[in-house]
C-alpha cells in the first residue's frame, strides 16, 4: 500500500464528501469545492449534508441550500430551526437534531425533526437528556445518557416518540459503580455495545473498564466482557481501541476474539516515535498519528503482517493533526493549519 498525494486544499475550516466524489470545504462564510465551486453565504455548520438527484445540499447554521450539479446554481431549500444539525438523508426524509439549553438545570435536551424536500415537518420529537453519544437507524434512537445522576442507555422509538427501554448500570450487580466515557456506540441488527470504566481508587488516571453488550430489542444485558480501555472507534464492524501508547486492541462481536496489535517493535525498527496518538482503519490498513513535529508523523501499517507499508510527512508549519478519514480508498488529512492533503491508497 503507497499514499500518493493528488490534491491539497487551503483555508479548510471544515469539509465532507459528497456521494460522486466532489470535496466540499468551508472558510468563513465560502463555501468552495476541488473543482473549482465556490459559494458565499452566512455562517456554515456542514459543507456537504447528502446527494438527491441533481442536486447536492449543505446546511448554514439557519438553512438547507442545494446546488444543481449541472448549473451549479444554489437555493435555499427551507429555515431550520437555530442550532440544528442534519443527521440523515433517508426515503425522502430529512432528519436534524437540535439541541435546546433547559437553563434551569443547565441540561441539553434533544429534538429530532423530519421534514420532506418541501421544508414541510412531519414529525418532531423530544428524546433525551444530556446525552454522550448516539445512534439512529430505522426509527429507533439509541442514546447513552452521561450525568452525575444518571448513568443509563436507552433506546427511544422515533415515530411512536417513546421509550422503549430503559438500562441503568446501576441496577446491574455487575455494573454498579460504572459509568460510561466513552463517545462512540457499536449497533448491528441484534444488539448494543458500549465501553463502561470505573475509577480505580487510589490513582489519579487508572480505570477499569468493561465492553456491554445490550440486546437491541429489550435492553437486557447479554454479556459483560473485560476491556484494557475506557473507549472504543467502530471500523468495518469491528471495535478499535489503544490498550497502551504502542498497542492496539481489536474486538470482533460477532466471535468474542480481542486481537492485541503490539507495535512498538515495529516502530522502534523503522525508526519512529513508538507513542500512538490516534489512528484509523480500512480493512486491513491501520493509519496511526504520531507527533506532529516528528519528520513523518503519519505512518500506514499493515494489520495482516504488522509491516510498515508508507509514510506521510507534514508540510512545514502544518503544526498538528486536526482530523484523518479513509473513504473509497483515498486519505484525507486536515493538519492544524487548515490544510486538506489527498492522498490515493494504491495498492
Amino acid at each position: 500500500m503507497k499514499a500518493t498525494l493528488i490534491d491539497k486544499l487551503e483555508d479548510v475550516y471544515d469539509y465532507n464528501i459528497s456521494d460522486n466524489g466532489r470535496i466540499y470545504a468551508t472558510a468563513e462564510n465560502i463555501i468552495f469545492s476541488n473543482d473549482g465551486f465556490r459559494y458565499s453565504t452566512e455562517s456554515f455548520r456542514l459543507p456537504y449534508c447528502f446527494t438527491n438527484e441533481n442536486n447536492d445540499y449543505f446546511q448554514s447554521d439557519f438553512a438547507l441550500f442545494s446546488i444543481n450539479l449541472e448549473t451549479q446554481e444554489v437555493l435555499k431549500v427551507f429555515d431550520i430551526e437555530p442550532k440544528s444539525q442534519f443527521i440523515k438523508f433517508e426515503n425522502g426524509k430529512i432528519y436534524f437534531l437540535q439541541n435546546i439549553l433547559i437553563s434551569t438545570e443547565r441540561l441539553v435536551n434533544y429534538k429530532l425533526s423530519c421534514y420532506n424536500l418541501d421544508g414541510n415537518l412531519l414529525k418532531s420529537s423530544e428524546l433525551f437528556d444530556a446525552s454522550i453519544s448516539w445512534i439512529f437507524e430505522k426509527d429507533e434512537f439509541f442514546c447513552q445518557v452521561g450525568h452525575p445522576k444518571k448513568h443509563l442507555i436507552k433506546m427511544i422509538n422515533f415515530e411512536k416518540g417513546e421509550t422503549i427501554w430503559s438500562l441503568d448500570y446501576k441496577n446491574e450487580k455487575k455494573l454498579d459503580g460504572f459509568s460510561s466515557m466513552t463517545v462512540e456506540l457499536y449497533l448491528d441488527s441484534s444488539e448494543v455495545i458500549t465501553v463502561l470504566s470505573q475509577k480505580i481508587e487510589g490513582t489519579r488516571s487508572k480505570y477499569n473498564s468493561v465492553l456491554l453488550h445490550i440486546n437491541r430489542k429489550t435492553g437486557k444485558t447479554l454479556k459483560v466482557l473485560p476491556w484494557n480501555s475506557t473507549f472504543i472507534k467502530v471500523f468495518d464492524n469491528t471495535l478499535y481501541s489503544k490498550k497502551n501508547p504502542s498497542t492496539i486492541l481489536s474486538y470482533d462481536p460477532k466471535s468474542s476474539i480481542i486481537n492485541n496489535y503490539e507495535l512498538g517493535p515495529v516502530l522502534e525498527a523503522n525508526g519512529f516515535d513508538d507513542f500512538i496518538h490516534d489512528f484509523i482503519v480500512d480493512n486491513d490498513l491501520l493509519v496511526i498519528f504520531l507527533r506532529f513535529d516528528l519528520e513523518t508523523p503519519i505512518v500506514l501499517i499493515s494489520l495482516e503482517t504488522l509491516e510498515v507499508k508508507d509514510k506521510i510527512p507534514f508540510h512545514k508549519g502544518a503544526g498538528s493533526l486536526g482530523s484523518f478519514v479513509i473513504i473509497n480508498k483515498k486519505l484525507y488529512i486536515r493538519t492544524q493549519d487548515l490544510t486538506l492533503l489527498i492522498y490515493d491508497l494504491e495498492e
